[in-house]
């Protein structure tokens, strides 16, 4: 299961980088447009001719995860959904000369081509974690582990040579929780700087609500669903949560990220 993550993970990545790029591309070519990148990836594939979402069925899929943390647990969640283009895209198009709609076609397909393997590729992660997660679990109850989740805390070697033991796991659970206090930076620098960032919304829409943490979600006593989420990075696995927030707050992410555009 591992090799086979592994060997699949090597063209996920691959698909996340051209991705990156093409999304970058229409960034560019929507430079002054009056359009969203969020709405050109909702242009039905009958416009131009690309993958349509129906292409591959994952939505029934029953699976735990939502992101490439082999300890996330939470119900998968799928954002392949049928497009819905808007009519606001479609009085753009109509505006656009002939030349420039050649340049942009190809840069919207290839966006959303790009984006709908990315999306793809992090269900094709949750379905190869799973399968790695149920056999660690086998491994630990084998073991005689008291709290088979302490297993996510071995390594390779010693999942490899059969030397895992349940005590030396609960050490480096310890260890990991005594760091995850701290918050780094994202950039490091011998100059000392101060840099005032300007606020950006990375999605459509507005919303409302209370600020909290994911560990205030986690604690599972919060009624309703009017929160707005804090969180240092725009994350895949934050997926699980669209269902109880109104929104997200991060410090790090951009409009490309793709926590921004699956939302």
């Amino acid at each position: 299961s591992i090799e086979i993550f592994l060997e699949s993970y090597q063209s996920i990545f691959e698909i996340n980088l051209l991705c990156e790029l093409a999304l970058q591309n229409l960034k560019l070519g929507l430079k002054n447009e009056d359009v969203s990148i969020a709405t050109c990836l909702q242009v039905a594939p009958s416009r131009f001719g690309f993958l349509g979402r129906d292409a591959f069925q994952i939505e029934n899929l029953s699976l735990a995860g939502n992101g490439i943390e082999i300890s996330d647990e939470s119900k998968f969640v799928s954002t392949v959904l049928p497009r819905q283009e808007s009519e606001s895209f479609a009085k753009w198009w109509g505006t656009l000369s002939q030349i420039k709609k050649a340049v942009l076609q190809k840069q919207i397909g290839m966006a959303n081509d790009l984006n709908y393997l990315r999306e793809l590729g992090r269900c094709l992660c949750v379905v190869n974690l799973s399968r790695i997660r149920s056999a660690l679990f086998k491994f630990a109850e084998a073991k005689g582990f008291v709290d088979r989740k302490n297993v996510y805390f071995a390594n390779l070697d010693e999942l490899l040579d059969n030397s895992i033991r349940e005590e030396v796991c609960i050490s480096k659970k310890n260890v990991y929780a005594k760091f995850q206090i701290y918050s780094l930076p994202s950039k490091l620098s011998c100059v000392s700087s101060v840099k005032k960032y300007e606020p950006i919304g990375v999605s459509q829409g507005c919303a409302e609500g209370k600020l909290i943490g994911q560990d205030d979600l986690n604690a599972g006593s919060l009624l309703g669903n009017d929160y707005i989420l804090y969180t240092e990075v725009l994350s895949p696995d934050l997926v699980k949560y669209f269902g109880t927030i109104r929104g997200i707050i991060s410090r790090d992410g951009g409009m490309l990220s793709h926590l921004a555009i699956l939302a």
